[in-house]
């Protein structure tokens, strides 16, 4: 193959990708509750709860403003593991 070809390919694949930010939120939990999302710029892992029943550890996530005071707490049933 041609090595413009390849660097063309390669550009085009990589490119895009530099400029994303990665969302300090999962999407399923900031779309289904904007409105309480709305300001925050980070989240740390706080504590986790343990379900005895399914025998699962959910972690619990600490949502901060901008100006890094507490928001919300958030837990992702997709998150458990």
């Amino acid at each position: 193959m041609d090595k413009a070809l390849i660097f063309f390919l390669l550009h085009c694949l990589l490119w895009p990708g530099l400029f994303l930010t990665p969302d300090p939120l999962p999407v399923a939990v900031h779309t289904s509750m904007p409105q309480a999302f709305e300001g925050i710029r980070s989240t740390e892992e706080a504590f986790s709860v343990f379900d005895p029943q399914h025998e699962l550890e959910h972690p619990v996530q600490l949502c901060r403003d901008a100006d890094g005071a507490p928001r919300l707490y958030y837990s992702d049933g997709s998150h458990c593991g």
